[in-house]
C-alpha cells in the first residue's frame, strides 16, 4: 500500500458541510440521531466565532476531509488546573487503523500541554469495543465508578 498523505489542521469555514456529514456518520455509528439542519447555525457559530467555544481539528487524506476531532477547554476543581475535553473524534470507516486517530490524539495532547492542561477527558459508549481498545492502547484509562448525568436546560417546562 502506498503511504497515505495525511494532514492535520484546524477547521476552516469551507470544511463545515463535511464536518456536519462526519458528525452525522458518528451519530449513526452510536445509534443516535443528529439533525444537521437544526444544529448547523449553532455549531458554525461555536466553531468559527472569535474566540471559538468549540475547536475543531480536521484530518485530510490527499486533500479530502476524512475525520475530525472537536474539543473545548474546561477547568478541574480537584486538579486545580485546566483540562482539554474531547467532545468528538471520528475517522471515516475506510480510513481506520491507519494511524489517523492516533495522530489526532497526539495533536490533542500537544494542544493540551501548550494550554497548561493536565488531562484530556472524554466519554465513549461502553459498547464501543474498538474505541475502548484504541484508547487503552494509547495509554488512557477508563473510569467505571461514575455515572454521567445530564440535565436539560431547554426552555420547555417538564
Amino acid at each position: 500500500m502506498n503511504k497515505l498523505n495525511i494532514h492535520l489542521r484546524n477547521a476552516v469555514r469551507k470544511d463545515f458541510d463535511k464536518i456536519l456529514d462526519l458528525i452525522g456518520m458518528h451519530a449513526r455509528a452510536e445509534h443516535a440521531e443528529f439533525r444537521a439542519e437544526e444544529k448547523k447555525e449553532k455549531l458554525g457559530n461555536a466553531i468559527f466565532k472569535n474566540p471559538p467555544s468549540l475547536f475543531c481539528l480536521i484530518a485530510e487524506c490527499d486533500h479530502i476531509v476524512i475525520g475530525f476531532a472537536s474539543y473545548y477547554f474546561t477547568f478541574s476543581t480537584w486538579e486545580a488546573a485546566p483540562s482539554l475535553m474531547l467532545d468528538c473524534i471520528y475517522v471515516e470507516e475506510n480510513y481506520r487503523s491507519l494511524g489517523i486517530g492516533n495522530a489526532l490524539m497526539e495533536l490533542l495532547q500537544q494542544i493540551g500541554r501548550s494550554n497548561d492542561c493536565t488531562t484530556i477527558k472524554w466519554l465513549t459508549l461502553d459498547s464501543n469495543a474498538k474505541a475502548i481498545k484504541f484508547y487503552e492502547r494509547i495509554g488512557a484509562t477508563g473510569k467505571t465508578d461514575k455515572i454521567r448525568y445530564s440535565l436539560s436546560l431547554s426552555h420547555e417546562t417538564p
